[in-house]
């Protein structure tokens, strides 16, 4: 019999965890020698804040407010480039549906402070823990 929590196959869910722990991308230890092979529009390039190094593929997914899966260390801040547009148009979304944005168009540091001091990290959540349709 296949162990489950709710509609999620746990050795599924197990199995996935460990092939993503194997995932590292090349090179992102060093970060700032991944950014200067990586990005060649050096128009596009400025970061804002502190590079980190990259310490390898982490992770958790959790049920019911249960962890049932982790890789690497997900305690570890990481860069996340490849995510950051898609983040922040979520939040833009959510920010404009709740009124604290002026105009989708306006410059956001026109209806927005900017915090003073370092960014705190952003964690992620996805909810549920259905799987299929």
């Amino acid at each position: 019999m296949t162990a489950r929590r709710g509609n999620v196959d746990l050795a599924e869910v197990r199995a996935a965890a460990r092939r993503q722990a194997g995932r590292e991308t090349a090179g992102i230890r060093d970060i700032a020698g991944y950014l200067d092979r990586a990005v060649t529009d050096r128009a596009h390039r400025e970061v804002i804040g502190p590079l980190l190094p990259g310490t390898g593929a982490s992770g958790t997914v959790t049920c019911s407010g249960r962890t049932i899966a982790t890789w690497g260390d997900p305690a570890v801040a990481e860069m996340a480039f490849s995510v950051s547009k898609t983040l922040l148009s979520v939040v833009a979304g959510v920010a404009f549906d709740r009124g604290m944005l002026a105009h989708p168009v306006r410059n956001v540091l026109e209806s927005v402070p900017v915090p003073a001091g370092p960014v705190p990290a952003i964690r992620t959540r996805r909810g549920g823990c259905r799987s299929g349709p």
